[in-house]
């Protein structure tokens, strides 16, 4: 049985998951035994999970280790997708479920400032138990991190000449040992890097060619402390490992093209409002207007997310013209487009606004400045994460360029769930990654950023998963929170963009 957006049938709310449809409920169904207790006097509880099965909410219980949901229609960005308005057939797709979090312990008074204080690679000094930012090329915390000169991923040593993971030393040496001849179906000039790096073999073993990979050097191993201690000291260098040239070997023509998408997303990247160098310069800063209670309250936490989300979702607006003008996207599946935007939207808003992120608060394009303390009131501790990436993406000295293509791509990554159009949704991801190495091995020669920003976006998602699970605060107490409705779409936190309940399909 097929539903689109607008026919789907309703039945009373159910708390049984299974593999079908998932239909709507009003959020007003939620029993009240998912609603906060009472606040204690010594710390104010947010988050107060029950023994009940899954309820009709945004989440479901974290005994449930996955479960089937659909490609989830959102009226609000559909409408801006297109004048008139898409709807599309539900198709189920598969979804980890990771919206739970522990319970959630306001912090009192004693709590504040947030941690801040950081040494020159980025590292929250203060912040022991903060996760460090994956795949660094600097020192962190007293060691050296080196990368998989192929893919990009995490090196456990030198093998075969270069340093390398795991994964491309087993796929060097068994293309050598049984004589692999391999062809690339594309344009022979695929981008290699972790999250793609088995999509196509013939570029691999290319790339493993054109870094230096060789049956000759055949030396195993960890990282030898002495070259620890030369990239703990700045030096990166390998007299063995070749430059990379897969920008001097794309065809002349192919180049051209890539400099043409290049100019038109850093046009949409200026155009819609994104903290650029430029404009950075000449905000006027005007301070967020917001009186902390002495000790905070729920209600008073309550009332910042409304302030912060009614801040917060002009940008979403400004995203979604952004991606109307990524060449290709357009063109994609209105289901495709809506599922893109919203499973990148807090990815890209980090990339469009890390900029006016730092030690002293946010500062927004419009010129809101929202002090730390407020951040803090809303994040808790995660603003110590959002701080170190902050910190580390302003030490890399991006363009504005950069940064455009760098949120196209964020847009194009592909999660795993159903697209009606994967294919092209990966034929346009793999043209604008092409075009980021490109750009950076224009603009940043011998430079390591682009590898970098590739492992960057396994890190973006680990934040992004993070980011998710702090709006169970809104989820528990929609009822006594006013948020945007296109907000409420991003993040799944009403009854419309909700997958809580199911329905099975043959009926």
């Amino acid at each position: 049985m097929s539903f689109d957006g607008f026919s789907a049938a309703r039945s009373p709310s159910s708390s049984r998951v299974s593999s079908s449809f998932y239909e709507f409920s009003s959020i007003s169904d939620i029993s009240s035994d998912y609603r906060p207790s009472q606040m204690s006097n010594s710390a104010q509880m947010i988050c107060v999970k029950t023994e009940k099965p899954s309820p009709s909410q945004a989440w479901i219980p974290h005994s449930y280790s996955s479960y089937e949901a659909s490609s989830l229609y959102s009226p609000s960005i559909a409408n801006q997708l297109s004048d008139e308005g898409n709807a599309f057939p539900y198709r189920p797709y598969k979804q980890e479920s990771s919206f739970f979090t522990e319970q959630v312990i306001f912090p009192t008074q004693s709590d504040f400032p947030v941690h801040t204080s950081f040494s020159d690679n980025g590292v929250n000094n203060n912040e022991r138990s903060s996760p460090q930012p994956s795949g660094l090329l600097v020192p962190v915390g007293g060691k050296a991190i080196l990368i998989c000169k192929v893919c990009g991923d995490k090196a456990s040593g030198y093998h075969y000449g270069v340093t390398s993971c795991e994964g491309c030393k087993g796929f060097f040496r068994r293309s050598i040992q049984k004589r692999m001849e391999y062809r690339c179906l594309r344009d022979g000039v695929c981008p290699i890097y972790k999250q793609n790096r088995n999509r196509c073999q013939a570029c691999r073993f290319k790339k493993c060619i054109t870094v230096g990979m060789s049956r000759d050097s055949v030396r195993f191993g960890r990282v030898p402390k002495r070259t620890v201690k030369e990239v703990s000291d700045g030096d990166t260098s390998d007299s063995d490992e070749k430059p990379e040239v897969s920008s001097t070997t794309s065809p002349e023509p192919l180049k051209v093209e890539l400099n043409q998408l290049i100019q038109t997303v850093y046009e949409a990247h200026e155009e819609f409002s994104a903290m650029t160098i430029k404009r950075q310069r000449v905000i006027t800063e005007h301070r967020l207007d917001f009186i902390i209670d002495d000790p905070p309250s729920l209600s008073n936490q309550l009332r910042a997310w409304e302030l912060y989300t009614e801040k917060v979702t002009p940008d979403i607006h400004k995203t979604v013209e952004f991606a109307k003008r990524v060449p290709g996207f357009p063109s994609l599946h209105s289901g495709d487009q809506q599922a893109l935007i919203k499973s990148s939207f807090f990815r890209i808003f980090l990339m469009r606004t890390y900029r006016g992120l730092s030690s002293r608060g946010l500062l927004l394009v419009d010129g809101t400045f929202m002090q730390l303390t407020f951040l803090h009131l809303i994040f808790g501790q995660f603003l110590n994460e959002l701080l170190i990436f902050a910190h580390m993406m302003n030490g890399l000295n991006l363009n504005d360029e950069v940064v455009a293509v760098f949120a196209a791509v964020l847009l194009t990554t592909t999660e795993s769930i159903y697209y009606h159009s994967k294919v092209e949704v990966d034929r346009i991801h793999d043209k604008l990654v092409s075009a980021l190495r490109i750009k950076i091995n224009d603009d940043f020669p011998d430079s390591v950023i682009f590898d970098l920003l590739m492992s960057k976006i396994s890190h973006l998602q680990e934040l992004a998963m993070h980011h998710d699970k702090i709006h169970n605060i809104l989820r528990y107490n929609s009822t006594n929170v006013k948020i945007s409705a296109l907000y409420s779409e991003i993040y799944y936190l009403d009854d419309r963009s909700a997958p809580h309940n199911s329905r099975n399909s043959s009926e």
